[in-house]
């Protein structure tokens, strides 16, 4: 568990793609230590670059993953 929202987020969209946290480096130009940070600090937040791959990734908005709210379908 994580007290970063945005992190969780992130978690929540991986889960439904049957991705786990390891996996999300792999698929996408986010790097492991970024993505690790996130989940150390609880007010970080994915820089422009790495928010853009992330919601490339989990077919969702940049707003999504930063704010939450409805998932866009």
């Amino acid at each position: 568990m994580t007290d970063n929202l945005i992190a969780a987020r992130i978690l929540e969209l991986a889960d439904r793609m049957g991705l786990s946290r390891a996996d999300i480096p792999k698929t996408c130009s986010i790097t492991k230590d970024r993505l690790d940070n996130l989940f150390k600090r609880p007010g970080a937040k994915p820089n422009t670059a790495d928010l853009q791959a992330l919601a490339a990734l989990f077919d969702t908005s940049e707003a999504y993953i930063l704010f939450g709210g409805e998932k866009p379908s």
